[in-house]
Protein backbone atom coordinates (compact mmCIF):
# COMPACT_ATOMS: atom_id res chain seq x y z
CA UNK A 1 0.00 0.00 0.00
CA UNK A 2 3.13 2.43 0.80
CA UNK A 3 4.14 2.25 -3.11
CA UNK A 4 1.50 3.84 -4.08
CA UNK A 5 1.45 6.45 -1.97
CA UNK A 6 5.07 7.39 -2.20
CA UNK A 7 6.30 10.02 -4.55
CA UNK A 8 10.36 10.60 -4.77
CA UNK A 9 12.02 12.73 -6.95
CA UNK A 10 13.70 10.66 -9.88
CA UNK A 11 16.75 8.80 -9.03
CA UNK A 12 16.56 9.46 -5.16
CA UNK A 13 16.08 5.68 -4.05
CA UNK A 14 19.04 4.54 -6.43
CA UNK A 15 21.15 7.64 -4.51
CA UNK A 16 19.81 6.75 -1.14
CA UNK A 17 21.38 3.09 -1.44
CA UNK A 18 24.79 4.92 -2.39
CA UNK A 19 24.85 6.75 0.46
CA UNK A 20 24.26 3.44 2.45
CA UNK A 21 26.79 1.61 0.72
CA UNK A 22 29.48 4.69 1.46
CA UNK A 23 28.14 4.56 4.96
CA UNK A 24 29.21 0.95 5.89
CA UNK A 25 31.92 1.28 3.60
CA UNK A 26 32.80 4.46 5.71
CA UNK A 27 32.50 2.30 9.28
CA UNK A 28 33.45 -0.60 8.61
CA UNK A 29 36.21 -0.52 6.27
CA UNK A 30 37.65 3.00 7.32
CA UNK A 31 36.64 4.60 4.43
CA UNK A 32 36.93 8.58 4.23
CA UNK A 33 34.22 9.77 1.28
CA UNK A 34 34.97 13.03 -0.19
CA UNK A 35 32.71 15.79 -1.27
CA UNK A 36 30.93 13.88 -4.32
CA UNK A 37 28.83 11.79 -1.19
CA UNK A 38 26.97 14.93 -0.52
CA UNK A 39 23.75 14.17 -3.03
CA UNK A 40 23.75 10.83 -1.63
CA UNK A 41 23.27 11.92 1.59
CA UNK A 42 20.60 14.61 0.95
CA UNK A 43 18.87 11.54 -1.47
CA UNK A 44 18.78 9.45 1.78
CA UNK A 45 17.75 12.14 3.89
CA UNK A 46 15.07 12.82 1.28
CA UNK A 47 13.95 9.52 1.05
CA UNK A 48 13.38 8.97 5.01
CA UNK A 49 11.48 11.78 5.11
CA UNK A 50 9.04 10.92 2.53
CA UNK A 51 9.36 7.15 3.63
CA UNK A 52 8.45 8.89 7.45
CA UNK A 53 5.03 10.10 5.78
CA UNK A 54 5.92 13.21 4.39
CA UNK A 55 8.09 14.70 7.36
CA UNK A 56 10.12 17.62 6.90
CA UNK A 57 13.91 17.51 7.91
CA UNK A 58 16.34 20.55 8.65
CA UNK A 59 20.34 20.08 8.01
CA UNK A 60 22.33 21.43 11.19
CA UNK A 61 23.72 24.48 10.46
CA UNK A 62 26.89 26.47 11.79
CA UNK A 63 25.05 29.70 11.60
CA UNK A 64 23.75 29.74 14.94
CA UNK A 65 21.38 32.61 14.49
CA UNK A 66 20.01 33.80 17.91
CA UNK A 67 20.81 31.15 19.86
CA UNK A 68 24.03 33.41 20.85
CA UNK A 69 22.77 36.29 23.32
CA UNK A 70 23.58 36.88 27.13
CA UNK A 71 21.29 35.18 29.32
CA UNK A 72 19.45 38.19 30.47
CA UNK A 73 17.86 38.77 27.35
CA UNK A 74 16.73 34.88 27.13
CA UNK A 75 15.05 35.48 30.71
CA UNK A 76 13.29 38.73 28.97
CA UNK A 77 10.50 37.12 27.30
Amino acid sequence: MIAKTVVLPKNHLKLAIQAIRVRNKTVHEYHFPDEQVKPKIKALLTVVAVLNFGQEYKLPSAHLGNMIKPVENWEKQ
